[in-house]
């Protein structure tokens, strides 16, 4: 049998041979191209369940720090440091401390409430109203302890910001001193309409 007889005789299983390998490039071909589009797809989703996880460890964290801050703002809430100031009670205050430190002469001035910032994106803001003392005392140690009890009062953070001290006479030891403290509470804030 010649070449061409044998080509006759199979062609049709060489025809259905080229049909299968064709088929099965295609199918290969079609294979690489569903790999490639999962790959892309599988990139894709990695991406967004990185960016979603992100989201999620920065919303945990701003939970905390809210939680935080509520916990904060309640215990000053409870001292009475948000809210109008207390001036009666610091007022009671200084004169329960200078009858229990033996202080004859007390004066005070109380300057009007301002905020110490003018930002107004927060809902709370601290304000601060600021008292000169004039005073004569009768030892350095009655200042000290007069600032202290003004400093542990519960509706205000106080700072005493200056004092100066002088003695009455040579021949005493009584002392003339004039302060000026920083009474400062936290205010909420009206939204602007």
């Amino acid at each position: 049998m010649t070449l061409n007889q044998v080509l006759r005789v199979l062609r049709w299983q060489i025809a259905f041979a080229v049909v299968l390998v064709a088929l099965g490039a295609a199918a290969l071909y079609a294979a690489d191209k569903a790999c490639a589009d999962a790959e892309a797809r599988l990139a894709d989703a990695e991406r967004i369940q990185r960016s979603a996880s992100a989201r999620l460890l920065t919303a945990q964290t701003q939970e905390t720090e809210v939680r935080e801050a509520i916990d904060v703002y309640g215990r000053l809430n409870e001292a009475g440091l948000v809210g109008p100031e207390q001036r009666l009670l610091w007022v009671e205050t200084l004169d329960m401390t200078r009858k229990r430190l033996g202080i004859e002469n007390i004066r005070y001035e109380i300057l009007p409430q301002r905020p110490l910032t003018t930002e107004q994106a927060r809902q709370l803001s601290w304000m601060e109203s600021r008292m000169r003392i004039s005073m004569e005392l009768p030892h350095g140690q009655a200042l000290l302890d007069l600032m202290a009890a003004l400093m542990a009062t519960p509706t205000a953070v106080v700072q005493p910001r200056q004092c100066e001290l002088e003695r009455q006479a040579r021949t005493t030891d009584r002392l003339r001193a004039t302060c000026e403290l920083r009474w400062l509470t936290l205010q909420r804030l009206e939204p602007a309409s």
